[in-house]
């Protein structure tokens, strides 16, 4: 809550950060971003209290929050996510219909797990990886939904492939604008996430193993670095447009004739790169993933 010259109308407001160098995320009051302006005026966030505006955060630095925003006139309920590369999303509107074999309708309120934080920084339906899962109330027939969804730059669906093949896990890579133009690689592994590697060309912190349980390289991190811009691997190599997005589309499709893969779950990753003085890695993505089943 700010004191100051704050009046009633922007006195509220998200802040991330250390404690040293806190954010401003969204303050009540400002702009939204991504929402068009009615006849009304603009939409702005509105007050963010106790309750009605509570932050959820995993170990990325990703939040989770609702907000009722206004164009002065009409009131909407809102779900927003936000990235520390990629800024405010919106998750999930007050106009967003479902449709199920029950019927459709518009979303009412959102209930979240309420059990205690899973110990590893985020709550238990919110992941490090930007995955979460909330539950979605609709009017009747309906009545309610399990929600999934993710936050970050390497957005993969479905969550997983048939083994017998040929079905795509269709890539929406979003690197942010900082990496507009750069070369970009999708990478997987089968060995996890944890530790994961730091880049040899940049330092950053790649979210998968290359290293399998004994300790040689993973089969699937070999083949997706060897294989890009494959039948298995298509548009995963190739150069980010101008907001920092892919522009072929790229997916990964298990290719047909391997059983012994049932019941894998493999996960993904982008890098991004800069070529102009040598090969530097500037970015790499949060992890998704795919079951095999």
């Amino acid at each position: 809550f700010l004191g100051g010259a704050a009046t009633t109308a922007d006195d509220s407001c998200l802040v991330v950060g250390s404690f040293a160098n806190p954010g401003i995320v969204a303050r009540e009051g400002d702009l939204v971003p991504g929402m068009a302006a009615t006849v009304n005026g603009p939409w702005r966030y509105g007050p963010f209290s106790a309750g009605s505006g509570t932050p959820f955060l995993n170990g990325r630095g990703q939040l989770l929050f609702p907000n009722t925003v206004t164009d002065s006139v009409v009131q909407r309920d809102m779900w927003f996510g936000y990235d520390p590369t990629l800024g405010i999303q919106i998750v999930l509107d007050g106009t967003d219909t479902f449709t199920t074999g029950a019927g459709s309708g518009v979303w009412t309120s959102v209930t979240t797990q309420s059990t205690p934080n899973s110990g590893d920084a985020s709550p238990p339906w919110f992941n490090n990886n930007g995955d979460f899962a909330i539950r979605v109330l609709v009017p009747s027939p309906v009545s309610a939904l399990i929600v999934r969804g993710h936050i970050g730059s390497l957005i993969a669906e479905p969550s997983s492939v048939p083994i017998t093949g040929n079905v795509p896990q269709n890539f929406h890579i979003d690197c942010g604008v900082a990496q507009a133009g750069k070369l970009f690689l999708v990478l997987a592994t089968g060995s996890g996430t944890r530790p994961g590697f730091v880049s040899p060309f940049g330092g950053q912190q790649v979210p998968l193993n290359p290293i399998d349980l004994t300790f040689n390289t993973d089969l699937w991190f070999n083949l997706s670095l060897n294989n890009s811009n494959s039948i298995v691997w298509p548009g995963t190599l190739g150069f980010l447009d101008g907001n920092g997005r892919n522009i072929n589309p790229a997916s990964f499709v298990m290719p047909p004739g391997f059983p012994v893969f049932q019941g894998v779950t493999l996960h993904h990753a982008v890098v991004a790169f800069d070529i102009t003085f040598g090969l530097q890695t500037t970015f790499a993505s949060e992890a998704s993933a795919v079951k095999l089943y």
